[in-house]
């Protein structure tokens, strides 16, 4: 049961990557085909970004597993995020009454899929170095303890699970 939680942690950290890789590869298929950017710059460039945004977020988790401190959440970080969810209707909407076949939605394209790919980047770190960190400080770790219907479950089949 309690590894089950740290095998989620794992999978979403490689999701991330493999979600991370995969758009880096459709920004520039559609750079390349669609835009006929075919110039070894934009590869380089967005590698190296890319490259930068990796090194960042490992540093920015490194130096927040350090400090160990609790945060309190601001509340007005909450609000920031209603927007984020009517994004999506704003762009289709937006899409068909404005941009329809022009050349600047080739370019927006290739910059949300950029964007996307560095948003599965950050999760992909976050999640491999919460994975890598628990590994490492198993004792630190608090997990879920199982209900007794899982309980029951697991003895059915012959496993006894042992709470420490």
């Amino acid at each position: 049961m309690y590894s089950t939680q740290l095998e989620t942690v794992l999978f979403f950290g490689v999701l991330g990557a493999v979600s991370a890789f995969c758009l880096f590869v459709l920004t520039q298929k559609l750079a390349y085909f669609v835009v006929g950017m075919d110039s070894l710059v934009f590869l380089i460039i967005s590698l190296v970004v890319y490259l930068c945004v990796i090194f960042y977020f490992i540093f920015y988790y490194k130096e927040k597993i350090t400090n160990l401190k609790r945060v309190k959440q601001n509340t007005k970080k909450r609000a920031s995020w209603s927007l984020l969810y009517t994004s999506p209707a704003i762009g289709y909407i937006t899409y068909h009454s404005f941009i329809k076949e022009s050349q600047f939605l080739h370019h927006a394209m290739i910059f949300v899929f950029f964007m996307l790919g560095i948003f599965f980047i950050y999760i992909s770190v976050k999640f491999l170095h919460k994975y890598y960190f628990i590994r490492t400080n198993i004792d630190l770790v608090v997990f879920q303890e199982p209900s007794t219907k899982e309980k029951k479950k697991a003895l059915a089949k012959g496993k006894e699970i042992i709470i420490k």
